[in-house]
């Protein structure tokens, strides 16, 4: 049996106003009394674990006591267990159009609509987002498979950009001053392959939405020229709640030095 497991931590700061009774004041007017803080700190780990067996189909019948969990060799106990199979999940497909690409976007869509058919259910939410030199989702969310299929054929390469050189196995800034780019993310950062600026905006796009929540991120896993950094990027996938799946699709050419 092997499994795949993906965690995604949350930190949470609850504040928890308490009022103060006590004896009222003598005197006409009454007097404000100071309203206490309680501040409690909590760590909530979420770990989803999907197991298959020797012949890839799905276990779904797993209880709480057939789960060990380990943390630098420690025992931790599990809390709280429920079997998320029938949940439903939100979901945002990210796939990268940026001219290093060229060759290979026909395999990202091709990926993305077998995660698609294989995936999405009726009560399941999907959208498509690609990201460039900008970054745009292409739709809204639906569980409509001919409209996610649409948004993914309808997926086309950008310009030349400001960060790299496709003729070049090794990346070349191209001179010139920053332009300012459009887009949910405007940077006047050179660079055109905005990979954790796609990132914020699906963790923002899903935040709110009942379910499971997940992002599929389709492409070299190379960022050039976003706005945002890991560490902000962490953070917002942390406060949606989702889990982040990769799925590396690489021109080796680009990615061949030598």
């Amino acid at each position: 049996m092997r499994g795949t497991i993906a965690s995604c931590i949350v930190v949470g700061i609850l504040l928890i106003r308490f009022p103060l009774y006590g004896q009222q004041s003598t005197a006409d007017t009454p007097q404000l009394q100071e309203t206490p803080l309680l501040k409690v700190v909590t760590d909530v780990v979420n770990i989803y674990a999907v197991v298959r067996d020797q012949d890839g189909r799905l276990v779904r019948n797993l209880e709480r006591e057939e789960f060990e969990l380990q943390e630098e060799n420690q025992q931790q106990d599990i809390r709280y267990f429920s079997r998320d199979v029938d949940t439903p999940l939100s979901l945002a497909i990210l796939i990268d159009t940026s001219r290093s690409q060229e060759k290979t976007l026909g395999i990202e869509q091709e990926n993305a609509k077998s995660f698609v058919r294989e995936v999405v259910r009726p009560k399941d939410l999907a959208l498509v987002e690609h990201f460039d030199v900008e970054v745009d989702i292409n739709g809204h969310l639906t569980a409509d498979h001919d409209l996610l299929n649409s948004a993914i054929d309808q997926l086309e390469i950008s310009g030349i950009g400001r960060g790299e050189s496709l003729d070049s196995p090794v990346r070349i800034p191209f001179p010139g001053p920053p332009t300012p780019v459009p887009g949910p993310f405007p940077t006047f950062k050179l660079g055109y392959t905005h990979l954790l600026d796609a990132v914020c905006l699906a963790a923002k796009q899903l935040s709110g939405e009942i379910g499971r929540r997940a992002i599929l991120l389709i492409g070299d896993g190379v960022d050039i020229g976003s706005r945002a950094d890991v560490s902000s990027t962490l953070q917002a996938v942390q406060r949606s709640d989702a889990i982040v799946y990769c799925l590396n699709v690489a021109d080796k050419k680009l990615h061949t030095h030598g």
